[in-house]
């Protein structure tokens, strides 16, 4: 947790107590963002345009990734689907005869293409899904 600005933090060779009296952020919010008793991502909002200021980087240069998809869902072919964080990244997980099924996991995703990720690639995987369950409900 807070990597990105515990690196940021470090390039700059000075004490956290240093930047606290450079920047006027309180010594005690720097020192929990430093030894991650609290994520970065919810420090309000003053501070994060504070230490991009001090640090002259943008947000993203000290905030922690966020997985844009975690809990967007909805309804395919009959399929209830939902995107859900996992320990290797995000799963596409669907519904079918009250079983849970993960289609997909990403490991990585591309913010550029969140629409797609949100609902194409749900339906194509529901679609793929569903013409192999059919394919296999006719062999037996």
């Amino acid at each position: 947790m807070n990597d990105n600005f515990n690196h940021m933090i470090k390039e700059t060779g000075k004490s956290i107590y240093k930047i606290s009296q450079e920047s006027g952020i309180p010594y005690t919010t720097l020192n929990e963002l430093v030894n991650e008793k609290k994520n970065i991502n919810y420090t309000s909002a003053e501070t994060v345009y504070k230490l991009c200021l001090y640090l002259k980087c943008d947000m993203s240069d000290i905030l922690n990734d966020v997985i844009f998809l975690e809990n967007g869902k909805g309804n395919y072919l009959g399929y209830h689907y939902q995107w859900k964080k996992a320990d290797q990244g995000i799963e596409l997980h669907i519904t079918d005869n009250n079983k849970d099924l993960t289609l997909l996991t990403l490991k990585t995703m591309c913010t550029d293409l969140y629409d797609c990720y949100m609902k194409q690639v749900p339906e194509m995987m529901i679609e793929n899904y569903d013409e192999e369950k059919q394919e296999w409900e006719g062999l037996l």
